[in-house]
């Protein structure tokens, strides 16, 4: 009897679990109004008024927007999920998968039924003709026909930027390239490769616990692979990190200088560098300019560095490497149009190149 009662509360449970975990396709939402709710297609986002009533006359459902956000005719369950705001006629839509955000509002008329696009410019988001479809839990890209880019699936895509490709996962973690014509672009599937910080036609790329940037035909920009790739500027210039140590390398791959620094920020023909707490500016070859090393140097501006120290202010000239003024001042601000701006105790003055200051008459 014992066991006859345990293999019932098993199959019970078991059942009941299966029940609670099951994601449903379509939802019904409360509203603040009693006689109204929403439901939901939990897999392409479209929404619906449904009203009841003791009065059949009383009684429909009616679309919100009936325009799928998922092109599959048969979606998966549970990609989208509807929340209230505190306004009556306003919920907030939200797409799981990608994260995009839609303002969903009901109304009595159908002119004050909408959805709009909090977060993305359109419902649907389309690059060169495509757009990213989930489908039984894996992702390709569909046209606006409803046909499939690619003969393969992948655990994630990106969108295709404005060099005509989408990067690509497969199911064992590795990266590649994804052309529009459903080609995969690489022979090597790589550790990571970015979809956003594209520089001059180049992109981050791991491999192997070393980082580099690659283009379209799989050049990598540099011979050596660094640790890390922590910014690339417009110019070509790359912030790259090797054994916990910082520099900076041109386009060509050339070093700004010999030295590695605990922190590197690249300005053009100067870059600010760190060693332990202190900075310091540099030139492009590694000379360093300051004549001492301060708490805070801040970025260069016509021709002079602000630089902090015990919480004091003062100007560092990129020439000589001396400083402006004699005395150091509570608060500061960069040059502009030729002149600084200082603070002595309550009152602000201009300070020109040759470190005179003018006081700053207030109404």
């Amino acid at each position: 009897m014992k066991k006859l009662l345990l293999l019932f509360v098993v199959l019970f449970g078991t059942q009941l679990f299966a029940q609670e975990t099951t994601v449903s396709r379509f939802k019904l939402i409360p509203t603040k109004n009693m006689w109204i709710f929403i439901k939901l297609d939990t897999g392409n986002g479209r929404t619906w008024l449904v009203q009841y009533s003791t009065s059949e006359d009383n009684r429909l459902e009616t679309s919100i927007c009936d325009k799928p956000l998922v092109l599959d005719p048969v979606p998966p369950a549970g990609r989208f999920e509807l929340y209230p705001t505190e306004n009556t006629y306003n919920f907030i839509l939200l797409d799981k998968d990608f994260g995009t955000t839609y303002q969903v509002q009901w109304g009595v008329e159908y002119k004050d039924r909408l959805r709009l696009p909090i977060s993305g410019d359109s419902d649907v988001v389309w690059s060169c003709g495509y757009t990213p479809m989930k489908y039984f839990g894996e992702w390709n890209f569909i046209d606006i026909d409803g046909k499939w880019l690619s003969n393969d699936f992948f655990s994630s895509v990106s969108n295709f930027n404005e060099y005509g490709f989408a990067v690509v996962q497969r199911k064992d973690g590795k990266y590649n390239l994804l052309s529009t014509k459903g080609n995969i672009q690489f022979r090597q599937w790589y550790d990571y490769l970015s979809s956003i910080y594209w520089k001059d036609g180049y992109m981050n790329v791991r491999l192997n616990g070393k980082e580099n940037l690659i283009n379209t035909q799989e050049h990598t920009r540099f011979t050596t692979w660094y640790d890390s790739i922590m910014a690339t500027y417009d110019d070509g210039h790359t912030i790259v990190t090797k054994d916990g140590k910082t520099n900076c390398l041109d386009k060509f791959g050339k070093l700004f200088c010999p030295e590695w620094y605990d922190r590197f920020s690249f300005y053009d023909q100067h870059a600010i560098v760190s060693k332990g707490n202190k900075d310091n500016v540099i030139e492009v070859g590694g000379r360093v300019i300051g004549k001492e090393w301060y708490d805070i140097y801040f970025a260069p501006s016509e021709g002079f560095c602000l630089v902090k120290n015990n919480g004091t202010y003062n100007y560092v000239n990129l020439t000589s490497g001396s400083l402006l003024l004699s005395e150091w001042c509570d608060d500061a601000e960069f040059f502009k149009d030729g002149f600084g701006k200082i603070k002595k105790g309550e009152d602000w003055y201009n300070v020109d190149k040759n470190g005179e200051i003018t006081k700053i008459e207030t109404e």
